[in-house]
């Protein structure tokens, strides 16, 4: 997947990858639906998600190499809720729907 590389870090409303402004988030309070918006909190999580992705990544592709040497029964990992969740969650990363 490509993505901007580097550390990617927040800077009040900014996402920075290096020098680089790479995302602004709104300001924080209600919108104008009544939700709640935590522009801090949200740069933080966004920060953190090439992390996020590349060790998720990293955490499937064992379980995997544990598949295909035979140290799990097939079905019990593969239809494990949390590791559904998490192909899921790496598909919705790379942009499928």
């Amino acid at each position: 997947m490509e993505y901007t590389k580097g550390e990617w870090k927040a800077d009040g409303h900014f996402i920075l990858a290096g020098p680089e402004i790479i995302a602004q988030m709104v300001e924080s309070g209600e919108n104008r639906n009544g939700i709640i918006i935590d522009s801090h909190a949200n740069a933080n999580l966004i920060a953190a998600a090439p992390i996020l992705y590349e060790a998720l990544n990293d955490l499937l592709c064992w379980v995997n190499a544990i598949l295909s040497h035979g140290l799990a029964e097939h079905g019990i990992i593969i239809n494990n809720p949390p590791v559904a969740k998490s192909v899921k969650a790496l598909a919705k990363a790379e942009g499928e729907k």
